[in-house]
């Protein structure tokens, strides 16, 4: 585990790298191999790629790092690509494909396995095979990430479009926000929506027998098994959800138990919250109706926002596949880490091309991982890994930082309409949400799953990554807040406490 001195090359290309991803995640596996699919997988179907990608281990979060003018030219092919229908048809049948083989893998080869009967060169192939799968699923299944990394060029291709339709027919930017937020909404429901859903289904049968309803809001209720089974089941099915890139799970049993305690109560009408959850569906499929015929869209951005729709769809059913992927592999790396006498996080912190002489010689560098774990960043070719720590590693992420922004208004794009005034609270994890209180501004590098209790509160949603098919866009939709994505810097220029109106329509997030 040595170090491979390359300042010269460093200091030549500082200036073209950008943060291109910020998230909460405390190890740098599984994402060399992610990282393989954006710089080696990609290319089979686009016919370029990243040569080089870039993570780093800052302060208990991950960033990826890429050239930003590889990143735009990516943007633009891809752009030029989804034109043609056949190849958004492939792009959806391949990632679909990909996504099956990861999860007949997981269940097969871990979740089902006893791996502490395994050798480490069983431990080894399992381990190999894993990374196989996360490469796949990072390379067609990533295409739809591309038209908007680091530039949003498909979010803003298709809002510029819309603004100038919206100003030709005398639409107020309100509207055109409206119509915009309405064209990229999608019918399928997120797992999210369906966890919802079949909550307030699990509460009305909890309302209808007197006898749950009394054991549950007595805190009893893991003594009625029936009750207990049904709630256990609930949580095994979506509690993952909470866990995001890194864990640990925070809806277990107990949380879903208090969830529906609290809610039974208040007196909340699970019946009718399962209406208005459809309702509001149908309304916005109903407006994306509306403001197609109102804005006459050409046959050509018909087909861009057609595409939209269904690369969203894509995005978040795969990013479940690999969340749930993730989760699945604790598992492996937690045998890993105890057969190489780690914890679990420093077997996260070796790289895959040392995995082998590692797990075959049944020992690594404990001292090297620690050093990894404080700050390091790794670089990813289509044939290498290599990793920098010290000094190094200090200049190039020193590079990257965002310092000293003297500015009281970002602008972002529009993902849902309206305005909103309120207290900044910068989330980020999980455990940031207790912060958070209703009618706050959520800030965000960008959100997950694990964040949607928090953005439920929220008078406002700003991230400072993401574009129309991120889960801030989706989710804000379905919950009909306003939200501005894409602002590059908003968790750098605001702080907990300020007080900011954020006017998402106009794209605007201004500090009062």
């Amino acid at each position: 585990m040595k170090n491979v001195s390359r300042s010269k090359k460093l200091v030549k290309l500082m200036t073209n790298w950008q943060v291109i991803e910020e998230i909460p995640v405390s190890s740098i596996f599984p994402w060399p191999y992610a990282w393989l699919g954006w710089v080696r997988r990609i290319k089979q179907y686009l016919g370029t790629s990243f040569t080089e990608g870039r993570t780093a281990s800052v302060n208990g979060a991950i960033w990826h790092i890429a050239n930003t003018n590889e990143a735009l030219a990516l943007a633009e092919l891809g752009i030029k690509k989804i034109q043609d229908q056949k190849f958004v048809n492939m792009v959806e049948k391949e990632t679909y494909k990909v996504m099956h083989e990861a999860k007949e893998f997981w269940i097969n080869e871990i979740a089902n396995a006893e791996l502490s009967k395994k050798t480490n060169a069983e431990l080894l192939e399992i381990y190999n095979k894993s990374n196989e799968h996360i490469e796949a699923l990072y390379g067609v299944g990533l295409i739809p990430s591309t038209l908007d990394m680091s530039h949003n060029a498909f979010s803003e291709k298709l809002s510029r479009y819309v603004a100038q339709r919206g100003k030709s027919l005398g639409l107020t930017a309100q509207e055109s926000g409206e119509a915009f937020s309405a064209l990229t909404t999608v019918e399928k429901k997120t797992l999210q929506q369906l966890q919802e859903e079949d909550f307030f289904k699990l509460l009305i049968a909890i309302e209808k027998n007197s006898e749950w309803k009394k054991s549950l809001v007595s805190g009893k209720w893991s003594d009625v098994k029936p009750l207990k089974n049904m709630i256990e089941a609930h949580a095994e099915k979506y509690g993952w959800l909470s866990r995001g890139y890194e864990g640990p799970i925070l809806w277990t049993p107990e949380y879903f138990a208090d969830l529906l305690s609290s809610e039974a109560k208040q007196g909340v009408n699970a019946e009718k919250k399962l209406v208005e959850m459809g309702d509001a569906k149908k309304k916005s499929l109903a407006k994306q109706r509306e403001y197609s015929d109102k804005l006459e869209i050409d046959a050509a951005h018909a087909q861009l926002f057609d595409v939209a729709r269904r690369f969203t769809v894509v995005k978040n059913d795969r990013k479940d596949i690999v969340l749930e992927f993730y989760w699945r592999l604790d598992k492996l790396m937690r045998e890993i880490g105890k057969r190489l006498q780690v914890s679990e996080k420093q077997a996260k912190y070796i790289l895959p091309n040392e995995m082998k002489d590692a797990l075959l010689r049944g020992e690594v560098d404990a001292n090297e991982l620690r050093n990894r774990q404080k700050l390091s960043y790794f670089t990813v070719t289509s044939n290498d890994f290599k990793i920098f720590t010290g000094k190094e590693a200090q200049t190039f992420i020193s590079s990257l930082q965002v310092t000293n922004v003297e500015t009281h208004e970002l602008r972002g794009h529009c993902a849902c309409p309206g305005k909103a005034i309120g207290v900044v609270k910068i989330i980020n994890s999980p455990s940031e949400m207790t912060k958070m209180k209703s009618g706050d501004v959520l800030v965000s590098h960008a959100t997950e799953p694990n964040l949607v209790p928090a953005m439920k509160l929220a008078a406002a949603i700003v991230t400072d990554q993401g574009g129309i098919t991120s889960h801030a866009a989706i989710v804000s939709r379905e919950l009909g807040i306003p939200c501005l994505i894409g602002t590059k810097i908003a968790t750098k220029v605001f702080k907990d406490g300020d007080k900011v109106e954020v006017d998402a329509a106009s794209g605007v997030i201004r500090k009062l």
